[in-house]
């Protein structure tokens, strides 16, 4: 019996295994999820949740791994039991394989996580409320509203304008250095950021199930994802070494951060080139494409929605003025903005599971029991669709998250996670997706002629918005 059928034999109550999907040979469950067509991948988690309940074992390839969802059962395994589920599952073949410089830190545990994993939330702090940062994100917001000027309508493809904004401001962010929208460079970033996308990354069948790389009709799709891992890998690492010789003593970037832990720490393989230049990839790959789908599904949203993208404005209007730029300082003051990409955070999911967790003692979540060293997933979909948190979940209502004229997020909320684990870049994205939502709902006002689409574009990473054609009309 293979180890990944051990640990499933295991797992269960009273001898029985948790209810799940047939194991299908080689793929696993991935075939389940690929019967739903491949822009609908991301519904194969609410159908297990509905049939089969809170605690659901499915399988990656050959490796078994519980999908938890609902409030109370994600709140009981990843937060009660936090110090039991804190650790990432790095024995993947795709993340051996991807992570080949380092071990970085979204797949890091024990101290190969503490110490980057803290330095990596602290810089990203610093970068976000830095003047520099505010500037070059500004900037690229001039250049957005401009395009969106001249193209009098948005239709969300990959690699758009949106994309473009996004990703050269993530990029300043992590490396300290601003691609020109020119720039041959950034072109080569799209286009590896977006095939790691589609593909998954390393989670995906192409990274979890080793022998897909060896079939035709798979096998070129493999050569590209470790492809543009590889040549990603290959520009940050030069963008450590260039950095190394150019840096100063003021930090600006993460990359300066972490420089300046190797100075303190030259033998410590936590810091060296190559591992920084994995967390550099991750921060891109993990937090900067839906950044952009953020702002993307809240623009649906507001189009959708005319009365809720009307208050949006009067508020900014009140806030900021018409005409002078939207601050981050501003932010705090916008309350119905802020909701309003809360709850389209909330309903759409843009990430509707987490990245995996791996317990490291036996545990009993919700009665039945599971042994260490099982992969665990947090099914954060189905808390933003839970009944008992939620009222009327299907419905987008942003006045859900006001009291007044506060913001409340409640317990359930968790587009980023929840524990430990929690995005590390969650406050950068936040505040980026609401300075750069609020920036241009005070530049534009946004309409559909046609019937609104809200089928989103799934893979296992992420959903990003249908390539739908939103007017844009510059207000006056």
């Amino acid at each position: 019996m293979e180890a990944g059928e051990d640990i499933a034999a295991k797992c269960g109550r009273d001898g029985e295994t948790p209810p799940g999907p047939t194991k299908w040979p080689i793929l696993g469950s991935f075939l389940n999820m690929a019967l739903l067509g491949r822009d609908n991948t991301h519904m194969f988690f609410p159908m297990v949740h509905k049939k089969y309940g809170e605690v659901a074992r499915i399988y990656f390839g050959q490796y078994p791994v519980i999908v938890v969802s609902g409030y109370d059962a994600i709140e009981e395994a990843f937060v009660k039991q936090e110090e039991n589920t804190i650790d990432r599952p790095s024995f993947i073949p795709g993340v051996k394989a991807f992570k080949c410089l380092g071990k970085g830190v979204l797949y890091a545990s024990g101290e190969d996580w503490t110490g980057p994993g803290k330095l990596l939330r602290s810089s990203l702090a610093r970068v976000i409320d830095s003047v520099e940062h505010e500037k070059v994100l500004t900037e690229e917001i001039k250049i957005l509203i401009d395009d969106f000027t001249n193209a009098g309508q948005i239709n969300f493809q990959p690699g758009d304008t949106l994309d473009r904004a996004v990703m050269t401001c993530r990029y300043a962010a992590v490396t300290g250095k601003r691609l020109a929208h020119t720039d041959p460079n950034l072109e080569k970033l799209l286009w590896y950021i977006d095939d790691i996308s589609r593909h998954g990354g390393t989670f995906s069948p192409l990274a979890t199930v080793p022998l897909l790389k060896h079939f035709p009709c798979t096998g070129k799709a493999y050569g590209n994802l470790m492809g543009a891992y590889e040549s990603l890998h290959a520009m940050l690492k030069a963008e450590v070494e260039d950095r190394k010789q150019s840096y100063g003593d003021r930090a600006q970037s993460v990359l300066d951060f972490f420089l300046d832990e190797q100075k303190d720490n030259p033998e410590s393989t936590h810091y060296s080139d190559g591992n920084i230049a994995v967390i550099l990839e991750e921060c891109l790959t993990a937090g900067g494409l839906p950044i952009g789908w953020t702002v993307g599904w809240a623009v649906i949203y507001a189009a959708g929605h005319p009365d809720v993208q009307t208050k949006c404005q009067e508020e900014i209007d009140r806030v900021c003025g018409k005409s002078s730029p939207v601050k981050f300082s501003d932010i705090e003051n916008l309350p119905n903005v802020r909701a309003t990409v809360y709850e389209t955070q909330r309903l759409v999911t843009i990430v509707p599971i987490s990245a995996p967790h791996l317990t490291r003692t036996d545990m009993d979540l919700k009665g039945f029991h599971i042994p260490r060293e099982t992969i665990m997933f947090n099914h954060i979909r189905s808390a933003h669709m839970d009944e008992t948190q939620w009222k009327n979940p299907q419905e987008f209502d942003p006045s859900r998250f006001l009291d007044g004229n506060s913001v409340k997020l409640p317990p359930a909320f968790m587009p980023f996670g929840i524990g430990p684990r929690k995005c590390a870049g969650s406050v950068v994205a936040e505040r980026e997706v609401m300075l750069i939502f609020a920036s241009v709902l005070q530049a534009f006002t946004f309409s559909c002629t046609g019937t609104m689409n809200y089928d989103g574009i799934g893979t296992v990473a992420g959903v990003r918005p249908p390539e739908t054609n939103i007017t844009v009309s510059r207000r006056t």
